[in-house]
């Protein structure tokens, strides 16, 4: 499990990778589509990386980003803006 309480909240280290794998034996169980599978896996894996974006970025950071996305760039970032509306609605008016 990646559930971890400490002084500083309530965290979920590491969920990305899980839920991925779990994700793949749940999509291989039901047998969807290689390309589909492989699609939701990565926007699983990914989905974190836009919420660490901040100002301070290099260009090549911001490109690498993009390029690790390619064709799911934008549901990457439909993905990323659900989880920070699940955590806290107001965030994001």
């Amino acid at each position: 499990m990646t559930f971890e309480s400490n002084e500083s909240g309530i965290h979920f280290f590491g969920h990305e990778s899980v839920g991925a794998r779990i994700a793949q034996e749940i999509l291989t169980d039901y047998k969807v589509p290689n390309v589909t599978a492989a699609s939701i896996v990565k926007l699983i894996e990914m989905h974190l990386r836009p919420l660490g974006y901040n100002p301070d970025w290099a260009d090549g950071a911001v490109k690498r980003l993009v390029s690790d996305a390619g064709e799911l760039l934008d549901d990457l970032l439909i993905l990323s803006r659900a989880d920070v509306l699940a955590q806290a609605p107001s965030v994001i008016a």
